[in-house]
């Protein structure tokens, strides 16, 4: 006599297999909605919500949300797929201080700087586009010494316990759809 057990949790063995690949591609796709989610909150949803340290300059762009000046590192972030696992990352250099925080230390540079105006009464140009940089009148050779800079903690991806629940049930979606009726 046949095991009534043995024929269903057979089939849902071999739905979870075949749904392995689906299961880690909507689990990435949720991490990436995760981290595009704490930018949108500007805080990291770990096992509370942490807002992002507020900029200490109120001049700087002091209406512009915090790590989107391009919004190339929000834009940046991706899911490579394997075959048991999904990685959530980015390519952007400066992503790691921004989300771990930490010292940036600079060396001794020299850099030119490009003025508009009458001598004495000349100030800092910006020279973005060709426009802008015809109408420098001046330039000056300037010194920026060593220093070091603070970047405060900005996490905006990692391990979270809400992602781990988004997650779950994600999983539990997708492999209650699957399985046979």
């Amino acid at each position: 006599m046949p095991n009534p057990f043995e024929i269903p949790l057979t089939k849902l063995l071999r739905t979870i297999v075949e749904l392995k690949p689906v299961l880690i591609d909507a689990i990435g796709v949720e991490a990436v909605h995760f981290v595009d989610d704490n930018f949108r909150l500007q805080a990291w949803q770990g096992a509370t919500t942490t807002p992002w340290p507020k900029r200490r300059s109120k001049d700087k762009g002091a209406a512009r949300a915090l790590l989107v000046q391009t919004g190339a590192l929000r834009r940046s972030i991706r899911q490579i797929n394997s075959a048991d696992h999904v990685t959530i990352g980015t390519d952007i250099p400066y992503a790691k201080i921004h989300n771990e925080g930490g010292e940036i230390r600079h060396k001794y540079r020299e850099v030119v700087l490009s003025y508009l105006g009458k001598p004495g009464a000349l100030k800092l140009a910006k020279t973005g586009t060709e426009s802008q940089q015809r109408q420098v009148t001046a330039l000056r050779r300037s010194s920026v010494y060593a220093h070091i800079t603070k970047m405060p903690q900005r996490q905006f991806i990692g391990d979270s316990p809400v992602l781990t629940q988004r997650c779950e049930k994600v999983i539990i979606r997708k492999v209650t759809a699957a399985l046979p009726k």
